[in-house]
């Protein structure tokens, strides 16, 4: 009885230890992503090409919300889910997964008036909309700079 006890206490603390590594490569991976320490992404950070990653917050028939940080929402249209087809978004991407993107555009937009006032009480409003794409940038139809092109490889 007594051996069982200790290889359950050692279950316990290998458990603990694979628990606190998981959680200090999470917050290397997150900080890799560059999230400042309250939670946001600093507008510079928030380029066309740079990598992010979120949360699927919502998924329609037109493509899906991701959850950039506290109060940015990426959208990711339905054509920029996958290189390839996607036949139920909503089986794809359930809302909660994680998902790593690309920003393929950032728009300064002018909310309405309800919106912007709802904003300034919130003490935040940016303007920002931000478009992201899942590809990968290796299908037909993706641009790539100069730097994506690797000596050997043939282009068109």
């Amino acid at each position: 009885g007594m051996l069982a006890a200790e290889e359950g206490t050692a279950e316990a603390a290998a458990l603990a230890a694979a628990t606190a590594a998981a959680a200090a490569s999470n917050k290397q991976q997150q900080g890799a992503a560059g999230a400042a320490a309250n939670g946001l992404l600093q507008t510079d950070q928030l380029a066309v090409g740079n990598k992010v990653e979120g949360y699927v917050r919502s998924v329609s028939g037109k493509g899906l919300f991701v959850v950039l940080d506290r109060r940015r929402d990426g959208r990711v249209k339905l054509s920029q889910l996958s290189d390839g087809f996607v036949e139920d978004p909503a089986a794809a991407f359930p809302v909660g997964s994680l998902v790593q993107g690309r920003i393929t555009s950032v728009e300064h937009t002018k909310p309405p008036p309800a919106a912007a006032a709802a904003a300034a009480a919130a003490g935040f409003d940016d303007g920002l909309r931000v478009e992201l794409s899942l590809r990968s940038g290796e299908g037909p139809g993706q641009l790539r700079s100069i730097n994506d092109i690797r000596e050997g490889e043939l282009t068109s």
